[in-house]
Parts: structure tokens; C-alpha cells; sequence
């Protein structure tokens, strides 16, 4: 076995589906990209594990996992590839916890040497986190959608924080006006300024300035299309995006596909791992 890994560091989700078309299929470019590395993978979300574990399911490791394993496996030299959108709190924990590490302290998965660590760590950025990152987002978004219909908009649903770091969200959607790709909006769960609000505000706006929309894609700004996508966008009940937006007297299109089931987007990430 090699002493170097690549360890993909995800959020985990409960649709199995979504989790082999995106993280899934990220894991295996990864192996296959960076074959000098033995490949490890963790899912950052305790809940997401505890809910599998319950069901009785097996999910990926927790981070802690993930880390003593590799101390035990005898590896030196970590790169990790993060399957996150945006430097949030999943992102940073990440971080602080290898750093940790580094320093000397032990894991909570019972690593029993407090002065284990690794000769080398790198955590490649996120998705979206330098103005680069943004080019290329636009960019994926205009190849997906070229030719839209005068009438039709695309509403892109993100997480979004409640950790005060949402700004990269309205940093994109202002960039997509100001680049004219106005039938691209953005929106957040998390992120009060970017919120359901804030999108339905938009098509107002739009109708006011005489673009008639009727028409919308709704699709995830996520990773995986999990429970968030499943129920919270395209769900039946009255709260969903779905459910609102058709009472706003929308005809409304659900994507059930996370960013992560693009090739395009898990080359960029690709890409960061190589230090791009």
C-alpha cells in the first residue's frame, strides 16, 4: 500500500442513488486520477451517519474515522479532496480538525499515539471560493442552459448558512445579472438575505420590467440531491419551492440532479485538488 492518500470528504446523503451518481462517481475519478494514492473517503455529517446507522445501513467514516485509519494504515502524506460547495462550517471543521491533528492531538476514534500525525496534509478549496471559481461556475451554468426561452428562468436552490458566510451565494447571483444571464437566479435555504424571498422578489422584478416569466427549471445548487432536494425543493407539501412558486402561479420544472452528477463540476474539483 502507498503511504499517500486522497481522502474525499463529503457532507454524505441518505439517497443511495444521488450518492453513487455524484460523490460516488467522484470518488472513482479520484482513484483513477491520482493513482499513486490509496483512496479514502468521509462523510462530515454525524446526522446523516447516525440516520444510516439506524436504518441499518453502513455509511462512509466520520472525518475521525477517516483520520485514525490512516494514521493505523501508515499513511504520510494526505491530500483532501472536498466535496463541498463553499468554504462553510462543514469546510472549516474539516480544516481545524486535520490541523489539530498536526499539532500533535489525538483522534476521537481512539488513535492511541498523541504524537501521530502526518508528514504532509493539503486541503484543496471548495467548489466556489475565488473569483476563478466563479468563471467557471457561470460558465457551467451558461453551457447547461444555452437558448433559454424568453419566458423561461432557471432557479437555482443552494444551502446556504446561517454562519454568516452566504455572501459568496449573492456574490454569484449579482455576477449573473451583471454578466446578462438574468434567467439564471439564485437562491438559498440557509441564508436569509438569499432566501426563497429574494427569488420570488426577482420574478417580480422581472415582470415589472416586462419579462414575462412562466416558465421555471428548478434545480439544486448542491452537491447531491438528497432529502434537501427531494422534499424541501421539489416536495408535495405546501412549504416546498415547488409548492410556492406554483402558488405564485409559476408552471414549474423540478431537476432532481445534484451539481456532483456533472462531470463537468467534479473536474473542477478535480482541478483544485491539483492545486488549480
Amino acid at each position: 500500500m502507498s503511504d499517500k492518500a486522497i481522502l474525499v470528504a463529503s457532507f454524505g446523503t441518505l439517497q443511495e442513488d444521488s450518492q453513487r451518481r455524484s460523490i460516488g462517481a467522484l470518488e472513482t475519478e479520484a482513484a483513477a486520477f491520482f493513482s499513486d494514492r490509496t483512496l479514502y473517503r468521509a462523510w462530515t455529517s454525524a446526522f446523516i451517519r447516525k440516520r444510516l446507522l439506524s436504518s441499518g445501513r453502513t455509511p462512509a467514516a466520520s472525518t475521525e474515522e477517516a483520520i485514525a485509519r490512516m494514521l493505523r494504515d501508515g499513511i504520510r502524506d494526505v491530500l483532501v479532496l472536498p466535496a463541498f460547495v463553499f468554504e462553510g462550517k462543514e469546510y472549516r471543521d474539516l480544516c481545524t480538525r486535520f490541523a489539530d491533528i498536526q499539532k500533535g492531538e489525538k483522534t476521537k476514534a481512539g488513535n492511541s499515539s498523541a504524537s501521530a500525525k502526518f508528514e504532509k496534509v493539503r486541503i484543496a478549496r471548495p467548489l466556489l471560493s475565488s473569483g476563478a471559481d466563479l468563471d467557471d461556475i457561470i460558465r457551467f451554468l451558461t453551457d447547461s442552459f444555452p437558448g433559454r426561452e424568453d419566458d423561461e428562468a432557471v432557479i437555482l436552490m443552494g444551502h446556504g448558512t446561517t454562519y454568516g458566510l452566504g455572501g459568496i451565494y449573492s456574490t454569484l447571483d449579482r455576477e449573473l445579472e451583471k454578466r446578462g444571464l438574468q434567467n439564471i437566479m439564485l437562491g438559498t435555504i440557509d441564508s436569509p438575505e438569499i432566501g426563497f424571498d429574494h427569488v420570488l422578489s426577482e420574478l417580480q422584478t422581472a415582470a415589472k420590467n416586462g419579462r414575462h416569466i412562466h416558465h421555471l427549471i428548478l434545480m439544486p445548487f448542491l452537491m447531491t440531491a438528497g432529502n434537501h432536494v427531494i422534499v424541501d425543493m421539489a416536495g408535495n407539501q405546501p412549504d416546498s419551492w415547488k409548492s410556492r412558486l406554483e402558488s405564485a402561479g409559476y408552471e414549474v420544472t423540478c431537476v432532481l440532479q445534484g451539481l456532483g452528477e456533472s462531470e463537468a463540476i467534479r473536474r473542477l474539483l478535480i482541478r483544485h485538488a491539483l492545486g488549480k
